[in-house]
């Protein structure tokens, strides 16, 4: 569904990141289950390490008017007050879609800034009775020279840390929350 935002202008970065999990006795789970949990995730178990940047982040872009968020921006619009589109009757999206099994279910979170429109799509698959993946996708366009400058600084963490870590510290919630066996 990442695919299908943002697609009347460029895209100037673009990322996106597996977590796959393999365990036992998957069969009776359900993706959109797996996706709320993971939404939740995002939300009540943000690493230590996103949550300072952000902070830090806040700061410097706040007299600049932009939006700020505790939130790492990938997942950032969950905590929108806009309930037009709620996703498992909670989660402000973009857009949503779960499969006719129950197998894959994605969202898509974002907003719009000054700077620049950040797409974010969340899933999480059944592969089979034994593996789960769950996937972590970013998308976004530059409006001016400063969204260029901010991606460009930014880039390097953003891949290498903040959304892998944040996919990560998600799923290792959905393990819990869920009482997943994994291998």
């Amino acid at each position: 569904m990442l695919q299908e935002h943002l697609v009347d202008t460029p895209v100037h970065h673009e990322d996106t990141f597996i977590l796959s999990i393999t365990g036992s006795d998957y069969s009776k789970m359900h993706a959109s289950r797996l996706l709320e949990s993971t939404l939740e995730g995002f939300m009540l178990n943000a690493p230590k390490g996103v949550s300072r940047i952000m902070f830090l982040r806040n700061i410097l872009v706040k007299p600049l008017g932009l939006r700020t968020s505790p939130l790492g921006c990938p997942v950032s619009s969950l905590l929108s007050e806009d309930a037009s589109n709620l996703f498992a009757d909670q989660y402000p999206v973009l857009s949503q879609r779960v499969n006719d099994t129950n197998t894959f279910a994605q969202v898509v979170l974002g907003a719009d800034d000054k700077h620049l429109k950040f797409r974010a799509c969340v899933s999480a698959e059944i592969i089979d009775n034994d593996n789960i993946e769950f996937t972590l996708g970013n998308r976004v366009h530059c409006n001016n020279l400063f969204g260029r400058f901010y991606m460009h600084l930014i880039n390097y963490v953003h891949r290498h840390y903040i959304s892998p870590t944040m996919l990560r510290r998600a799923v290792d919630y959905v393990v819990l929350q869920e009482n997943l066996n994994i291998k």
